[in-house]
């Protein structure tokens, strides 16, 4: 008896301190953007959007969604910064998203790149009510709050998705992935702010 729980503990032991699969980004290309001031990494066989049309050669300041396409050209993440004027933090604002939808799950408090956020995933697409677009004064784009707004904001992604919610220098930042693989999460891992 005490040979085989000597065997199954070891048995434990080995398996979790199996190292684990690590991801090689040393080919990976670089993505930042000085304006919303993050910058991230992705594989070299990806490529990047920088607005709903793939319209690349825009100002920096012009960025409404920066969407990292995989090789066969499937979104697996996306980050929509906007001017904050919600009245709320970003954490606070996804908290109140995840209340407010069906099939969230794994939802609460964590970081992110050094910041406080909120998180959950999404089975599917989902609203945010009480989420309104607005212009700044140097005509960009904010998101502010607006309990009778009439046009909920939609936010569409592609399948079960983890969502991130956060604020870094009075921007607002909603980060969704696809929860894929670890090459997804190290490319989620490298983003930072600057």
């Amino acid at each position: 008896m005490k040979f085989l729980f000597t065997l199954f503990t070891a048995a434990l032991f080995l398996t979790g301190c199996a190292p684990s699969a690590t991801v090689d980004t040393s080919t990976w290309e670089n993505y930042e953007n000085e304006y919303y001031r993050f910058a991230l990494s992705f594989p070299e066989d990806y490529s990047t959007c920088m607005n709903a049309y793939c319209i690349n050669e825009i100002p920096a300041d012009a960025l409404s969604t920066l969407t990292v396409l995989n090789a066969s050209g499937a979104t697996v993440l996306s980050v929509q910064p906007y001017k904050n004027d919600l009245g709320m933090s970003a954490m606070a604002y996804g908290e109140k998203a995840a209340e407010d939808n069906e099939g969230i799950t794994n939802a609460g408090a964590t970081t992110f790149a050094g910041q406080e956020a909120f998180a959950f995933t999404t089975a599917g697409d989902f609203y945010e009510p009480g989420g309104a677009r607005g212009i700044t004064e140097d005509g960009h784009i904010s998101l502010l709050y607006d309990a009778d707004a009439t046009e909920i904001p939609f936010v569409e992604v592609n399948g079960s998705s983890r969502v991130i919610y956060t604020d870094y220098n009075g921007y607002f930042y909603r980060i969704t992935y696809r929860e894929i693989g670890e090459e997804i999460e190290a490319m989620v891992q490298s983003f930072k702010f600057l």
